[in-house]
């Protein structure tokens, strides 16, 4: 197993979650009250 592969993803998740929510937001597909986490 390779756990820097597993690392790269949590990192990517966490790097992409937060930029995801700002996009839907602002596309209004998003709706107030929503969390990805």
């Amino acid at each position: 197993m390779n756990n820097n592969a597993n690392d790269m993803v949590l990192v990517i998740k966490k790097t992409i979650g937060p930029v995801l929510c700002q996009v839907l937001t602002e596309s209004s597909v998003y709706e107030p009250g929503w969390s990805l986490d």
